[in-house]
């Protein structure tokens, strides 16, 4: 992996526009901090296939150390610090942040993943950014940014991350403070069920596209009904996007001979 260089914001025109991809969960377990940092840093060697190793190199570390034992370290540590000695089994250990691009997305070689470091230092505090790996070997570009739950000296992981309400106004600051700067879109709301249906089929024909080996998985039931659930979170995987349903353009033979939706204000009497 490469050290992090200073970049610049591109011009708008060269952005392509897109929807803002933003995605928190909670880890919990004892060690989820550093296997969530083998695979952030390519520490251990059972990777995913959609890795290509070719690529690896160009993965950057924006922040933290540049392999998993150090990261797990740094957590310990902190812990220690703010004088947390034991946790709860079903504890919250950290918070994984994953900003995503769409395949060949111009701000990926920009300065767009610095910018979304920086909206999270603001957010949750610079100390408390355990990791912040930039991955290029995948076909999305894409940032893991992993932070310690640490607030007022305990470990509070629900409290960090907040409600839904909480949620839906970070993702909007998020799209508002960076998103919308690099010309990208507002995150996708409730998908009609039209919407759905389309979405669905425009995954399905991407898998087949590929060729991918989900299709022929024995848990293929099982993944088919999961992407119908929720399709628009493969999209950003799979570097494709839903466009906006074009509206029925009226003929000027409709647009003369419609009656209106208002009153009729002449008297056919008269």
């Amino acid at each position: 992996m490469t050290a992090a260089d200073s970049t610049t914001l591109p011009d708008a025109s060269d952005v392509s526009a897109s929807s803002t991809v933003l995605r928190m969960k909670k880890l919990k377990r004892e060690g989820i901090i550093k296997s969530a940092s083998q695979h952030n840093l390519r520490d251990n060697h059972a990777q995913l296939d959609r890795i290509d190793p070719t690529r690896t190199a160009q993965n950057v570390v924006l922040a933290g150390p540049s392999d998993a034992e150090g990261v797990n370290r740094r957590a310990n540590a902190l812990m220690a610090e703010a004088g947390v000695r034991k946790l709860r089994v079903d504890a919250v250990r950290a918070l994984e942040l994953l900003f995503s691009l769409p395949a060949g997305h111009a701000g990926a070689s920009g300065g767009f993943f610095p910018a979304c470091l920086q909206w999270a230092r603001d957010k949750y505090g610079s100390e408390q950014i355990l990791s912040a790996v930039v991955h290029l070997d995948e076909r999305a570009p894409h940032m893991h940014v992993l932070v310690l739950p640490l607030c007022e000296g305990k470990m509070n992981g629900s409290r960090l991350m907040g409600n839904a309400a909480q949620l839906r106004a970070a993702h909007r600051a998020f799209h508002q403070q960076v998103g919308k700067r690099y010309g990208l879109r507002p995150p996708l709301g409730r998908l009609s069920a039209a919407d759905r249906d389309r979405a669905f089929q425009m995954v399905l024909d991407e898998l087949e596209r590929r060729q991918d080996p989900l299709l022929r998985s024995p848990l293929r039931p099982q993944l088919i009904h999961w992407i119908r659930q929720a399709p628009e979170l493969c999209f950003p995987t799979l570097g494709i996007e839903l466009a906006p349903k074009a509206k029925k353009l009226r003929t000027m033979e409709k647009i003369f001979t419609s009656k209106g939706r208002g009153p009729k204000f002449e008297d056919p009497t008269k």
